[in-house]
């Protein structure tokens, strides 16, 4: 089943990818916190609850600072169009937005080989 390390409870993998390089660079970073940190509870979160988020517990401050086409920040949120500067860029040259296939990670754990001859 694999060992269980106090030190990487929350992980997270943030995925950067740039659209103005030819072609898409991508870049996956993995971040992990102990289980108990100043930044996450202790407890897991209730999974029904948040499942069932509706619309009015949106964080509308974040949502002020992002590009309301793509969710990046903007560089200038005060601005009439308030969208990024790639999504900006789209717009006033009449490209289409980038589109991203969703993917599910799941997670399974790894089985240890019976016998050496499997590790080879």
């Amino acid at each position: 089943q694999g060992s269980w390390k106090e030190s990487c409870f929350h992980r997270m993998l943030h995925l950067f990818v740039c659209t103005n390089c030819q072609p898409n660079e991508a870049r996956v970073f993995r971040a992990q916190l102990p289980r108990d940190c100043p930044y996450y509870s202790w407890d897991e979160p209730d999974r029904e609850a948040v499942m069932h988020l509706d619309s009015a517990s949106k964080d509308t401050e974040l949502e002020a600072l992002c590009c309301p086409d793509c969710g990046l920040p903007c560089v200038d949120p005060s601005s009439p169009s308030s969208r990024c500067g790639d999504c900006a860029r789209r717009a006033r040259n009449g490209d289409p937005a980038v589109p991203f296939c969703e993917f599910e990670i799941s997670v399974d754990a790894a089985e240890a080989p019976e016998d050496e001859e499997e590790v080879l």
